[in-house]
C-alpha cells in the first residue's frame, strides 16, 4: 500500500485499509457504456438508476452487509452517516467517496468499486488514479455498437500495466447490434487492437439478463446464458479468486476509530474445525429452508447456484468434503427430471450434510479402492 501521510491523503489512507482486508475490483467505462446497468445484473438487484450525468459523482465503494446503508467521505476522510435507504445522486455529489452495505453474493467475496461514467479524458486520468492502488484489477464497459474508442484506450493505458492482465473488458449492449455475426466481428476486432491489455473479452446485454431475473432469483436459464452475463460472472469469480491469494500476502489495517488513523493487524484467525462445522451446519440449515420456499424450478436451480457460491468461499472446512456437497447441488445436467423429485433429492442432501456427514467421509475417503 502507498504510504500516505499527509492529513488530505485521509481518504486514501481509509481506501488502502479496505483493501488490504479484501479483494477489490472496479467497474470502468465510459459514460453511457451500461455500467450501472452492468452492475445491478453483478449485484442480482436493480437499485443503481442509469445515470444522467457523467462526472459529478462520485466513487461508490459496495461492501457486503446484511442491509443496505450508506456512508459519505469528503476529500479529507471525514465520514459522514447518511440517514436515507435510498438517497438521491444529488445528495452524493458532494462527497468524494460513498460507501455502500449491500446483500448481494457477489459481494460475500469481494468489495466492487463503482467509478464515475468517464466523458472526459483528462477527468478520466484523475478519476482512476484515486483507485489504481487499491484494486485488483478492473471490469471495463465499452458499448459494443462504438467499442474501444481511443479516448477509452488512452483513459485505460493510464493504469498501471500490472492491472491488465486479470482485467476484463466487458462489451455492453450487444441486443442493439443487428445479429450474433455482428457481435462475433467486434468480438474479432476487439481482440486484435487489445491485444494484453485485458485477460479477457466478454459480450453481454445486460437488459436481457435483466428480464432473466425476477426479485433477485433467476426465471429464465436461457435467456440468462444467452444474454453472456453467466460467463461474464464466471469469469470475474476467477479473477476474484486469483485476487484472494494476493490479498491473503497483504498486511491488514484498519482504521482507528478515534483518530481515523492506520493500524496494522494481525491476520484474522481461522475459525477451529468445530467453529467452522457449526457455521457450515447454520448455512446448510437456511438453504434446507430456501428449498422447501421455492415454488418452481427456476427458483430453486437460483437457490442451488447462490449455494454454491457460498460454500466454495467457507473457509475452515475441508474442500474436499464441500466438493461432495456441491457435486450434489450442481443440478443443471438433470433438467429433464421432475421439479419434486429433484427437491426431494435435494433436500435429503442437505440433510445429510447438515448432521455432519462431511466428518463420516473423512473416516472413510482414504480406503484403498475408494
Amino acid at each position: 500500500m502507498p504510504d500516505h501521510t499527509d492529513g488530505t491523503d485521509r481518504l486514501a489512507l481509509q481506501m488502502g485499509a479496505w483493501f488490504s482486508q479484501r479483494p477489490v475490483f472496479a467497474l470502468m467505462g465510459e459514460f453511457s457504456a451500461g455500467k450501472s446497468t452492468l452492475l445491478n445484473v453483478l449485484l442480482g438487484q436493480s437499485f443503481l438508476p442509469a445515470r444522467v450525468t457523467a462526472t459529478k459523482l462520485p466513487l461508490i465503494w459496495l461492501t457486503h452487509g446484511p442491509a443496505l446503508s450508506w456512508q459519505g467521505f469528503g476529500a479529507d476522510g471525514h465520514a459522514d452517516p447518511i440517514a436515507h435507504s435510498a438517497p438521491s445522486w444529488d445528495m452524493l455529489e458532494n462527497y468524494a467517496l460513498v460507501r455502500m452495505t449491500h446483500d448481494s453474493p457477489l459481494l460475500e467475496r469481494c468489495d466492487v468499486v463503482d467509478t464515475p461514467g468517464i466523458s472526459d479524458p483528462r477527468i478520466a486520468v484523475g478519476s482512476l488514479r484515486i483507485i489504481e492502488d487499491f484494486i485488483d484489477f478492473a471490469v471495463w464497459c465499452t458499448a459494443a455498437n462504438q467499442a474501444w474508442r481511443q479516448s477509452e484506450k488512452a483513459a485505460w493505458k493510464m493504469l498501471p500495466e500490472g492491472l491488465r492482465e486479470n482485467s476484463l473488458l466487458a462489451v455492453t449492449r450487444t441486443d442493439q447490434l443487428d445479429d450474433p455475426a455482428s457481435i462475433g466481428k467486434v468480438i474479432k476486432r476487439l481482440q486484435k487492437e487489445t491485444g494484453p491489455l485485458f485477460g479477457g473479452i466478454h459480450p453481454v446485454s445486460s437488459t436481457r439478463a435483466l428480464s432473466a431475473n425476477a426479485a433477485g432469483a433467476t426465471t429464465d436459464m436461457q435467456v440468462w446464458r444467452d444474454s453472456g452475463a453467466a460467463e461474464l460472472l464466471k469469469a470475474i469469480r476467477a479473477a476474484v479468486a486469483r485476487a484472494q491469494t494476493a490479498c491473503d500476502a497483504r498486511d491488514t489495517v484498519e482504521m482507528e476509530p478515534a483518530t481515523g488513523d492506520p493500524k496494522a493487524v494481525a491476520p484474522a484467525t481461522e475459525l477451529s474445525e468445530d467453529d467452522a462445522k457449526a457455521d457450515l451446519r447454520a448455512q446448510l440449515s437456511k438453504l434446507q429452508a430456501d428449498i422447501a420456499s421455492s415454488d418452481t424450478k427456476a427458483k430453486l436451480l437460483a437457490t442451488i447456484e447462490h449455494a454454491v457460491d457460498l460454500l466454495r468461499a467457507k473457509k475452515g472446512v475441508d474442500d474436499t468434503h464441500l466438493r461432495v456437497l456441491v457435486a450434489g447441488l450442481s443440478t443443471r445436467s438433470l433438467s429433464d427430471l421432475a421439479f419434486e423429485r429433484v427437491k426431494i433429492q435435494l433436500e435429503q442432501e442437505v440433510a445429510d450434510f447438515t448432521k455432519g456427514a462431511w466428518c463420516r467421509l473423512n473416516e472413510t475417503e482414504t480406503r484403498p479402492g475408494d
